[in-house]
């Protein structure tokens, strides 16, 4: 965040320079200041080659794979010069996310703590959000090239384009894909996977395909929407959440459909990527979060993944059960 900060600043100046009569000396700087960085990059390259081009073949590999017919497009585009191919921003973007994905393979595996698995990870998957986009412009004035292409037979742009569709839309894969495949997909699988989800709901594992949570969970989330609305629960409130599992599709997410603010004991508790924050705990931490007095509601689920004596335990801390059912028991600290 504090990089991006300086990068909005610096764009904003240099945007306002070149908008004024220095603009031609800000120009030359920055091009010298550009030439200079393509020196560096370079030697870099060079010193790094042995590690960087297995990176970057690994990291690259993925983005290419998500759009192959978009690359081919966009290979035409540059191939037909068109005003698109020549855009700086266009290739400054395709630069910046294909060196992400270089670099963050470039962190090493072991020793570099949740940052560094961090960057490996979340970096490079948020490329598939918007590198794509880059590309699609490319493709699209390359597309745009072949049917303005007034040297090229009517007849040869019409195959052409034709046959780009066909291959966008056609199955044509050796083997089909799956749900959650994250390459390229054909307008026909789109679709295809579309309508699965529509049939099945697309919240396959969770209780309740199509609502997330099943009628128990529901009857849980209205008795918290019932403290919340008594003025007992607000949104600073902290909750203790007991549960076979931290995971939402086992423990009931009171976070997501209450909006309250709750800190997790399972037996699965794990410090990662995806659980840091220091909400959540192991089983061993329960009696001395009760003993604190702090959460002045508990939610307990039964499972077969939880010691017994649980409930007992809670009682003793001093919470009385305010609303139970066959999935769980909320409890308020005090009589």
């Amino acid at each position: 965040p504090f990089a991006l900060a300086v990068a909005i600043l610096l764009s904003v100046a240099v945007g306002l320079a070149l908008g004024s009569d220095r603009a031609a000396a800000l120009r030359r700087v920055l091009v010298a200041i550009g030439r200079g960085a393509l020196v560096i990059a370079g030697l870099a390259a060079v010193l790094l080659a042995g590690t960087a081009i297995p990176a970057a073949v690994a990291g690259a590999y993925p983005l290419v794979a998500s759009m192959e017919l978009s690359f081919v497009a966009a290979g035409v585009a540059v191939a037909l010069r068109t005003t698109a191919a020549r855009n700086p921003v266009a290739w400054a973007a395709l630069a910046a996310g294909f060196g992400v994905a270089t670099l963050t393979q470039l962190v090493p595996e072991q020793g570099s703590g949740l940052l560094g698995a961090a960057l490996r990870f979340e970096l490079p998957k948020t490329l598939h959000y918007w590198v794509p986009v880059v590309v699609a412009i490319l493709a699209a004035a390359g597309l745009a090239a072949v049917a303005q292409h007034e040297r090229l037979p009517a007849l040869l742009r019409g195959v052409a384009l034709t046959a780009f569709v066909g291959a966008a839309a056609l199955p044509i894969r050796a083997a089909p894909i799956d749900a959650f495949h994250l390459g390229e997909h054909r307008f026909s699988e789109t679709l295809s996977i579309a309508m699965r989800w529509v049939q099945r709901g697309f919240w396959q594992g969770y209780p309740d395909t199509r609502q997330v949570v099943d009628a128990p969970r529901q009857a849980i989330l209205d008795a918290v929407r019932t403290e919340i609305a008594a003025g007992r629960i607000g949104p600073d409130t902290p909750i203790l959440h007991v549960a076979g599992s931290f995971q939402q599709w086992v423990a009931t997410p009171l976070g997501v459909f209450a909006g309250v603010t709750e800190t997790d004991v399972t037996p699965d508790a794990e410090v990662s990527i995806h659980t840091v924050g220091g909400r959540l705990h192991g089983m061993n931490d329960l009696g001395q979060l009760l003993a604190t007095g702090q959460f002045p509601f508990v939610l307990f689920e039964p499972s077969d993944r939880l010691p017994a004596g649980l409930e007992a335990t809670i009682v003793a801390a001093g919470y009385t059960g305010v609303f139970s059912n066959g999935q769980g028991a909320l409890y308020r600290f005090g009589p």
